[in-house]
Order: C-alpha cells, then structure tokens, then sequence
C-alpha cells in the first residue's frame, strides 16, 4: 500500500528550467520541503541557494554536471574537478549526463571512466551521484549494456529515457530495471501524468519521477479518500 507521503518521497522537484529566478526556487525549495519531496533539481548557479533554503528539510539538492555542454565528451577529470566544487557549494547529489547512442564502444568506455571518476571524488564527502541516460539514438541493446555498465559504476540512482519528448515504452523501463542492481533507484525522464500510470511504472520498478507535482498530490488525496492507494500486480493487473 502507498501512502500519501510516500507517493510525494518519490517525486522531484524541477526547478533548473533558465526561466527560474531566485525567487521561484527559494519557492519551490520551500514548497518541496512542506509536502516532502524527494529532491529539488536546479542549475550549478542555484546549487548553493537550494541548499541552504534545504537545509533540515530532508530533500536533497541535485545539480547536474556539465550543464551548458551538450557533447558529453568531458574529460574525466574535469568532470571531477566540478563535482567538487558542486559539492563545496552545497549539492547533496550531482547528476552526470550519458548518451550510448553518440558512438558505440568508445562512448562505453568514456561513460565508464566519467562515472567512476565523479564517484570517487565525492564519495569521501559521503555525496552521492546520479547518472541520466539520454536514450535517444540508442539502440534496445545499446540501453541494456550501458545502463549494466553505469548502474556497476556506483551511483546512487539512474535516469533513463529520451531528452526529445519521445514516450517511454515499458520495455525499455523493464530492461533498465533488469540491468540495475536492485539497490540502485530507477528514474524515468517522461513526467507522468497521472497516480495511476505512476503505480503502474512504480510496479515496474521505478522509483523516482518528474510530474505536475501539485496535480499529482491533489489527486492522490482524492483517490485516497476512495480506497487506498495500492501497487498493481504486473502481469494480473496490466
């Protein structure tokens, strides 16, 4: 059974959008930590900001590597060099963006020495790292390796689905969750738009998710006073 508070743990706030001013984040850093969100995302500029209005609340800051580079050809050491100053500046999780599809094994290997070098520097600050699989171009097969490779790598949590709006297929969820070790959570980039599709992926083993957060919790509570909020059983119930 789910719990209204458990379904808003499971929820992230995205507040990295280039609209958002200081203003709105210290908002939604604030509405985030009233209703129990799992984390806020923001731009590295907002890291420290987030951070602080955070802090005690319990919601993680998440900030994301390389933000402004879409190559996702950084060198290692660069990339952990950022992580640092990241952490320093208050991010209790950094996010590093991988794409499978760029260019076949070699894309393997860097993703592998990106990844190992962003944990282990911000392991001794006892920080945590997610990695966000950009799906798009890539191959069924292509996800399955990679998502092997980046869940061996040490991170915490990792993201899968296309940057471009493509709809996610349960099949590419079920592939991700098979490939992950069990104690490495699952997100998947779509918003979802209702408590139901979110039961449904959460049946598949996802475990974090982007949405219209207000929506959402509306309609939780509603669906609340009708019954509890129950797990569907894959396979008898979709």
């Amino acid at each position: 059974m789910l719990t209204q508070e458990s379904l808003a743990a499971s929820l992230e706030h995205r507040l990295y959008g280039l609209e958002v001013d200081q203003g709105q984040l210290k908002r939604g850093c604030d509405y985030a930590g009233e209703v129990g969100l799992a984390a806020v995302l923001c731009r590295p500029d907002h890291v420290a900001t987030a951070a602080r209005r955070l802090t005690g609340t319990g919601v993680a800051a998440v900030t994301t590597l390389a933000f402004h580079d879409s190559t996702r050809q950084q060198d290692p050491a660069d990339l952990a060099l950022e992580a640092l100053e990241l952490v320093s500046a208050g991010a209790s999780e950094v996010g590093l963006i991988v794409a499978p599809g760029l260019n076949g094994e070699g894309c393997l290997n860097l993703i592998r020495e990106q990844i190992q070098a962003v944990v282990e520097a911000v392991a001794p600050q006892h920080r945590k790292v997610r990695v966000l699989l950009n799906t798009t171009d890539a191959s069924n097969d292509q996800i399955r390796a990679c998502t092997a490779l980046v869940g061996a790598a040490g991170p915490t949590l990792v993201q899968g689905g296309s940057f471009h709006g493509d709809r996610a297929t349960y099949s590419q969820i079920e592939a991700m969750r098979d490939a992950l070790p069990t104690d490495v959570l699952l997100k998947w980039t779509q918003p979802v738009k209702s408590v139901e599709m979110l039961l449904v992926c959460m049946a598949l083993g996802v475990n974090r998710f982007n949405g219209d957060i207000p929506a959402l919790l509306t309609a939780a509570k509603r669906s609340a006073q009708l019954g509890p909020l129950m797990l569907p059983i894959n396979g008898v119930d979709f």
